[in-house]
């Protein structure tokens, strides 16, 4: 075997390390990101999990509904909208967990014991 397949092997071995790690403190959350990512760019990105993990969500909707409730959306909608006519104006939290991937917002992906993961797109 020559140098270069030697440093080859070892640059394997130590990505194989750096994700074995990565999946044991984090757990599927991490293991289904780098498969969705793709093993050779969360290699080079383990430590950017913690920028783009957002958390697990009972559903999309889930996810959508807390966002929109952080975000301070609502209090703005009812202070643009006369009183009377908010009985007709209502939120649509899976119209806007939809809009949130479609933009390329977010990565939702089922998480094998119900749920999903939540995923920044940076």
């Amino acid at each position: 075997m020559n140098r270069r397949n030697q440093l080859e092997q070892t640059a394997d071995i130590e990505a194989d390390d750096t994700l074995a790690q990565a999946i044991a403190e984090h757990g599927e959350a991490f293991a289904l990101w780098a498969d969705d990512m793709g093993a050779d760019y969360v290699a080079e990105q383990t430590e950017r999990f913690d920028e783009v993990y957002i958390g697990h969500y009972e559903s999309e909707v889930a996810f959508a509904e807390e966002m929109w409730e952080d975000s301070g959306y609502q209090q703005a909608l009812e202070q643009a909208i006369p009183e009377p006519l908010r009985y007709y104006v209502e939120f649509d939290a899976e119209f806007y967990a939809r809009d949130l991937r479609l933009g390329g917002d977010v990565t939702y992906l089922p998480a094998s014991g119900g749920g999903v993961y939540v995923y920044w797109n940076v």
